[in-house]
């Protein structure tokens, strides 16, 4: 696999992970000297293998760990996960235990060192399946409660926090369903970790070239991704959201909503979901959680009234407390006829979802009458 040849590399590697992921025929791969022989390479980051390009590399250590889990006796098993998972581990913590790292932080080598550390863990998290998770986890957060300093260190590299924040998306998007209370919530504390290091570490930056290249947005994309994977079971405690919040900054979610793309509008709103419908049951008016999701009320609003939009990007959301944004609006229509027409039209959008139960069955009837509400009252809206 040489550099000149990326294309061929990806495919090499893509055939190694197809020939390892099922177990019969990772038994047979795992007796040939050369896997052993790749795997060592890969862990000691020996040419040619450290010139490929970071997904290349991802994709091989996807490889490596699935072929970890063939069917070896315990000896051998132990001697493989000490030649592919050791030298990462040791070489990752030589690096940022340098007396005078970060003064060397931004040399090319050293951010190389880092962003292969990176790339392996995102790696290793892709693959995560019900059989070897226990191991992955433990191994991985071990390496998230190291790798948190890297936020504060390079916070004016963009490409290494952005990496950074994507092994803890991969991590939570592959192994959150699997995880019992205990481990969810380890992974929980340091996600919230992460979304303060990097809260304070861009409180008062503003983005005001909406035209820029979305590149410069991705990192909104990876927290909104981040906590939507978070959020996406029960179990999660929301005593802390206010904090969570915090790491994501309205400012910061406002923009991706409404200047970036749809995408990350998307993601945005499926982040805000799981908390507009926390408020909604816990009915506490005063918790931060109700105060700092209510500073998106007008907002989605807006955008959902004042604006054409895909009503399958919005079919959870159930804006609560929107009778003052209604008020709003109605009272700036001079012609009694449209006055009419929406107050007729709110008023059949919430007859049927009263009192909220949030269940999917009435979800999707929201939906249903918020289709129908749009055709009626989106043409008179659009005119000024």
């Amino acid at each position: 696999m040489w550099n000149s040849e990326q294309g061929l590399a990806s495919d090499t590697v893509q055939l190694l992970v197809t020939l390892v992921e099922r177990r019969e025929r990772a038994n047979l791969v795992i007796q040939c000297e050369n896997w052993w022989n790749l795997a060592q390479q890969f862990a000691t980051r020996s040419p040619p293998l450290n010139f490929l390009s970071s997904l290349v590399q991802r994709t091989l250590m996807k490889a490596l760990v699935l072929g970890g889990f063939a069917q070896m006796d315990t000896e051998t098993k132990q001697q493989y996960w000490t030649e592919v998972l050791q030298p990462l581990q040791q070489r990752f913590l030589w690096v940022i235990n340098w007396e005078n790292f970060q003064q060397m932080c931004q040399q090319e080598e050293v951010k190389q060192e880092i962003s292969a550390a990176l790339e392996a863990r995102c790696g290793l998290a892709e693959a995560t399946h019900i059989d070897n998770v226990a191991i992955l986890f433990n191994c991985l957060m071990d390496f998230l409660t190291n790798c948190i300093g890297l936020m504060e260190v390079f916070k004016h590299t963009p490409e290494t926090v952005n990496l950074t924040m994507e092994v803890f998306v991969e991590v939570a998007r592959k192994q959150i369903c699997y995880l019992g209370e205990s481990k969810e919530k380890n992974l929980y504390e340091a996600c919230l970790t992460l979304l303060q290091v990097y809260s304070n570490n861009n409180l008062g930056r503003q983005r005001v070239d909406v035209t820029a290249e979305e590149e410069q947005y991705q990192d909104l994309l990876l927290i909104m991704e981040l906590l939507t994977n978070l959020l996406s079971k029960e179990f999660t405690d929301f005593s802390d959201t206010d904090e969570v919040l915090r790491g994501l900054e309205p400012g910061q979610a406002e923009l991706g909503m409404t200047s970036v793309s749809s995408e990350v509008c998307q993601l945005c709103l499926e982040a805000l979901t799981p908390l507009a419908e926390q408020c909604a049951k816990a009915q506490d008016t005063d918790s931060p959680l109700f105060l700092a999701t209510r500073h998106f009320l007008k907002l989605v609003f807006d955008t959902l009234v004042l604006q054409k939009h895909n009503t399958d990007d919005d079919s959870s959301r159930k804006i609560r407390e929107y009778s003052e944004s209604v008020e709003t609006l109605l009272s700036s229509q001079q012609v009694p006829f449209i006055y009419r027409r929406l107050a007729d039209a709110f008023n059949q959008l919430t007859a049927s979802s009263t009192p909220p139960t949030l269940d999917r069955k009435q979800k999707m009837a929201f939906l249903k009458s918020l289709e129908e509400f749009m055709a009626n009252v989106g043409g008179l809206l659009c005119v000024k």
